[in-house]
Protein backbone atom coordinates (compact mmCIF):
# COMPACT_ATOMS: atom_id res chain seq x y z
CA UNK A 1 0.00 0.00 0.00
CA UNK A 2 1.36 3.41 -0.90
CA UNK A 3 2.40 5.76 1.90
CA UNK A 4 -0.14 8.40 0.85
CA UNK A 5 -2.97 5.82 1.03
CA UNK A 6 -1.80 4.60 4.45
CA UNK A 7 -1.71 8.18 5.71
CA UNK A 8 -5.20 8.89 4.38
CA UNK A 9 -6.59 5.70 5.97
CA UNK A 10 -4.87 6.56 9.24
CA UNK A 11 -6.39 10.03 9.26
CA UNK A 12 -9.85 8.64 8.49
CA UNK A 13 -9.48 6.12 11.32
CA UNK A 14 -8.29 8.83 13.71
CA UNK A 15 -11.24 11.05 12.86
CA UNK A 16 -13.73 8.20 13.05
CA UNK A 17 -12.51 7.09 16.46
CA UNK A 18 -11.97 10.46 18.07
CA UNK A 19 -14.34 12.96 16.57
CA UNK A 20 -17.28 11.79 18.65
CA UNK A 21 -16.22 13.83 21.68
CA UNK A 22 -16.24 10.88 24.05
CA UNK A 23 -12.96 12.10 25.58
CA UNK A 24 -11.14 8.96 24.41
CA UNK A 25 -9.10 9.99 21.39
CA UNK A 26 -7.45 6.95 19.84
CA UNK A 27 -4.87 7.17 17.06
CA UNK A 28 -4.88 5.07 13.90
CA UNK A 29 -2.73 2.35 15.46
CA UNK A 30 -4.55 2.31 18.81
CA UNK A 31 -2.35 4.73 20.75
CA UNK A 32 -4.07 7.26 23.07
CA UNK A 33 -4.07 10.88 21.96
CA UNK A 34 -3.49 13.68 24.47
CA UNK A 35 -5.82 16.25 22.92
CA UNK A 36 -9.49 15.66 22.15
CA UNK A 37 -10.01 17.93 19.15
CA UNK A 38 -13.78 17.75 19.59
CA UNK A 39 -13.36 19.88 22.73
CA UNK A 40 -12.33 22.90 20.66
CA UNK A 41 -15.09 25.21 19.49
CA UNK A 42 -13.36 26.79 16.48
CA UNK A 43 -10.38 26.19 14.30
CA UNK A 44 -8.67 26.57 10.98
CA UNK A 45 -8.26 29.83 9.18
CA UNK A 46 -11.70 30.97 10.33
CA UNK A 47 -10.73 31.14 13.99
CA UNK A 48 -10.50 34.90 14.59
CA UNK A 49 -8.63 35.77 17.71
CA UNK A 50 -7.23 38.30 20.11
CA UNK A 51 -3.67 39.54 19.52
CA UNK A 52 -1.98 41.73 22.13
CA UNK A 53 1.56 42.39 23.30
CA UNK A 54 3.60 44.20 25.88
CA UNK A 55 7.24 44.85 26.67
CA UNK A 56 8.47 43.64 30.05
CA UNK A 57 11.53 45.11 31.73
CA UNK A 58 13.31 41.79 32.29
CA UNK A 59 15.27 39.20 30.28
CA UNK A 60 13.38 36.56 28.32
CA UNK A 61 14.30 33.65 30.63
CA UNK A 62 12.92 35.46 33.71
CA UNK A 63 9.68 36.49 32.00
CA UNK A 64 9.17 33.01 30.54
CA UNK A 65 9.71 31.41 33.94
CA UNK A 66 7.29 33.84 35.54
CA UNK A 67 4.56 33.09 33.00
CA UNK A 68 5.02 29.31 32.90
CA UNK A 69 5.24 28.46 36.61
CA UNK A 70 2.83 28.42 39.53
CA UNK A 71 5.23 30.60 41.56
CA UNK A 72 5.29 33.15 38.75
CA UNK A 73 1.49 33.40 38.56
CA UNK A 74 1.29 33.67 42.35
CA UNK A 75 3.74 36.59 42.28
CA UNK A 76 2.21 38.26 39.23
CA UNK A 77 -1.52 37.76 39.77
CA UNK A 78 -1.73 36.55 43.37
CA UNK A 79 -3.58 33.39 42.30
CA UNK A 80 -3.19 29.70 42.99
CA UNK A 81 -2.45 27.46 40.02
CA UNK A 82 -1.66 23.95 38.89
CA UNK A 83 0.79 24.40 36.03
CA UNK A 84 3.05 21.61 34.82
CA UNK A 85 5.13 22.62 31.83
CA UNK A 86 4.86 19.37 29.87
CA UNK A 87 2.71 18.36 26.91
CA UNK A 88 -0.72 17.51 28.31
CA UNK A 89 0.22 18.95 31.71
CA UNK A 90 -2.36 21.01 33.56
CA UNK A 91 -2.62 24.74 32.86
CA UNK A 92 -5.11 25.56 35.59
CA UNK A 93 -5.31 29.03 37.10
CA UNK A 94 -7.78 29.37 39.96
CA UNK A 95 -9.24 32.85 39.97
CA UNK A 96 -11.44 31.81 42.91
CA UNK A 97 -9.01 30.13 45.33
CA UNK A 98 -11.74 29.05 47.76
CA UNK A 99 -13.54 26.86 45.22
CA UNK A 100 -10.56 26.34 42.88
CA UNK A 101 -12.60 27.64 39.95
CA UNK A 102 -10.75 28.94 36.92
CA UNK A 103 -9.23 27.28 33.89
CA UNK A 104 -10.07 23.79 35.18
CA UNK A 105 -9.22 21.01 32.74
CA UNK A 106 -7.03 23.18 30.51
CA UNK A 107 -3.74 21.71 29.33
CA UNK A 108 -0.34 22.63 27.94
CA UNK A 109 -0.49 22.04 24.17
CA UNK A 110 3.11 22.89 23.26
CA UNK A 111 6.14 24.86 24.38
CA UNK A 112 9.64 25.88 23.37
CA UNK A 113 11.67 26.85 26.46
CA UNK A 114 12.19 30.62 26.68
CA UNK A 115 10.34 31.16 23.37
CA UNK A 116 6.68 30.11 23.53
CA UNK A 117 3.95 28.23 25.33
CA UNK A 118 0.48 27.28 24.14
CA UNK A 119 -2.40 25.96 26.19
CA UNK A 120 -6.09 25.19 25.93
CA UNK A 121 -8.45 27.66 27.58
CA UNK A 122 -12.04 27.60 28.78
CA UNK A 123 -14.55 30.29 29.72
CA UNK A 124 -15.63 31.72 33.06
CA UNK A 125 -18.49 29.76 34.73
CA UNK A 126 -21.00 32.47 33.77
CA UNK A 127 -20.78 31.13 30.20
CA UNK A 128 -22.22 27.77 31.22
CA UNK A 129 -22.63 26.04 27.85
CA UNK A 130 -19.44 27.47 26.33
CA UNK A 131 -17.36 26.36 29.34
CA UNK A 132 -17.53 22.74 28.15
CA UNK A 133 -15.54 23.69 25.03
CA UNK A 134 -12.01 25.05 24.57
CA UNK A 135 -10.14 27.76 22.74
CA UNK A 136 -6.36 28.03 22.74
CA UNK A 137 -3.75 30.59 23.71
CA UNK A 138 -0.26 31.01 22.21
CA UNK A 139 2.21 33.21 24.08
CA UNK A 140 5.61 34.08 22.59
CA UNK A 141 8.61 35.68 24.27
CA UNK A 142 11.22 37.60 22.26
CA UNK A 143 14.29 39.61 23.17
CA UNK A 144 13.42 43.30 22.85
CA UNK A 145 16.99 44.45 23.56
CA UNK A 146 18.39 46.21 26.62
CA UNK A 147 17.35 43.32 28.88
CA UNK A 148 13.67 43.61 27.94
CA UNK A 149 11.21 41.05 26.57
CA UNK A 150 8.34 41.42 24.12
CA UNK A 151 5.46 39.19 25.17
CA UNK A 152 2.82 38.50 22.51
CA UNK A 153 -0.40 36.74 23.50
CA UNK A 154 -2.79 35.36 20.88
CA UNK A 155 -6.08 33.80 21.97
CA UNK A 156 -7.66 31.83 19.12
CA UNK A 157 -10.51 29.50 18.29
CA UNK A 158 -13.61 31.66 18.77
CA UNK A 159 -16.66 31.35 16.54
CA UNK A 160 -19.47 33.78 15.80
CA UNK A 161 -22.10 31.38 17.14
CA UNK A 162 -23.98 31.46 20.43
CA UNK A 163 -22.32 33.50 23.15
CA UNK A 164 -18.83 33.12 21.65
CA UNK A 165 -18.66 36.77 20.51
CA UNK A 166 -19.42 37.77 24.12
CA UNK A 167 -16.73 35.36 25.39
CA UNK A 168 -14.23 36.87 22.97
CA UNK A 169 -15.10 40.40 24.14
CA UNK A 170 -14.64 39.27 27.76
CA UNK A 171 -11.13 37.99 27.06
CA UNK A 172 -10.25 40.98 24.86
CA UNK A 173 -10.60 43.08 28.01
CA UNK A 174 -9.18 40.49 30.47
CA UNK A 175 -5.88 39.51 28.79
CA UNK A 176 -4.46 43.06 28.74
CA UNK A 177 -4.83 43.06 32.54
CA UNK A 178 -2.80 39.86 32.77
CA UNK A 179 0.00 41.26 30.59
CA UNK A 180 -0.08 44.53 32.54
CA UNK A 181 0.29 42.62 35.84
CA UNK A 182 3.15 40.60 34.33
CA UNK A 183 4.92 43.79 33.24
CA UNK A 184 4.32 45.54 36.57
CA UNK A 185 5.74 42.57 38.49
CA UNK A 186 9.14 43.40 36.96
CA UNK A 187 9.03 47.18 37.41
CA UNK A 188 11.75 48.64 39.56
CA UNK A 189 14.25 45.89 38.76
Amino acid sequence: MKTRTKLALGLVALLAMGAGGDGKMIGPTGEPQAVDASMFVGGGMDAPGIDINTVVNAPVAEVYKSFTTSAGWKKTMGVETAIELRIGGPWEIYFDPQTKIGSNGCQVLSYVPNEMVSFSWNTPPKFEQERAKRTWVVVTFADAGSGKTTVRLRHLGFTGEGKWPEVKAYFASAWPNVLKALSESFEGK
